[in-house]
């Protein structure tokens, strides 16, 4: 991951090369290998204009935003266990479907204000700007890309407030109740010195749960293939 490429640039790099000379192939429920990095198409069972591609650099990247979120030393050449990644490939997966599913009821796209408030919330649960940007660095990940992210969470958390209202609010009073009674990254951290971080920590699993009951029964009705990691 050091020495790997700009997530844009590949996923720009892929789908052209799919589009052009691939876009016709059927993957079969038999198939088992990884075309050209895809580790996941949501929308289509194959590659095409209404399908999103999961790269496995993409899971590896948000992998790594969760090794850092939960304060893990020398994130970028730390080893990622399979347990990780399969977890969140499901949680990439399970986003791309959300996303799939919000572009199928034409929902409006997500607004400058909610927008800024999914890049806040991923900055404060990665531990401030410093650290995220430190990591981005390392990986040589670019503003579009994690724009990219950016964007696939507001989307998310606008079609979970559209359908879940409130999934994502939390009062002070439950903040502390979670300090105390939950395992989380801040526990050995002061909690006024971290409400930031544990708010955006907590939402973040209150949506990936919310999104968990979503992809049950999206994945009755969308599309989509999921292909072997290694």
């Amino acid at each position: 991951m050091s020495a790997r490429a700009p997530l844009a640039a590949l996923s720009i790099c892929v789908a052209a090369s799919l589009y052009a000379s691939a876009a016709s192939a059927q993957l079969t429920s038999n198939e088992t290998v990884t075309i050209d990095g895809i580790v996941a198409i949501a929308g289509a069972s194959a590659p095409g204009p209404d399908a999103i591609l999961i790269l496995r650099s993409d899971v590896e990247l948000r992998a790594r935003l969760s090794l850092l979120t939960a304060g893990a030393a020398d994130v970028v050449r730390a080893q990622l266990p399979d347990g990780l990644l399969s977890a969140t490939l499901s949680e990439l997966l399970g986003e791309a479907l959300i996303a799939v599913e919000a572009r199928r009821l034409n929902l409006a796209a997500p607004d400058a204000v909610r927008l800024q408030r999914a890049r806040s919330r991923l900055i404060a649960s990665a531990g401030g700007m410093q650290r995220l940007n430190a990591l981005l660095r390392e990986l040589g990940v670019s503003e579009r890309e994690f724009s990219r992210i950016v964007s696939r969470r507001a989307i998310v958390s606008a079609f979970l407030d559209a359908n879940l209202e409130g999934v994502t609010d939390i009062t002070q009073a439950e903040l502390e109740r979670a300090y105390r009674s939950e395992a989380h990254p801040f526990r050995d951290r002061p909690l006024d010195e971290n409400r930031d971080g544990l708010k955006s920590w907590l939402a973040q699993k209150r949506l990936e749960s919310a999104v968990a009951r979503w992809v049950d029964s999206v994945k009755r009705r969308i599309p989509y293939r999921q292909l072997p990691l290694r």
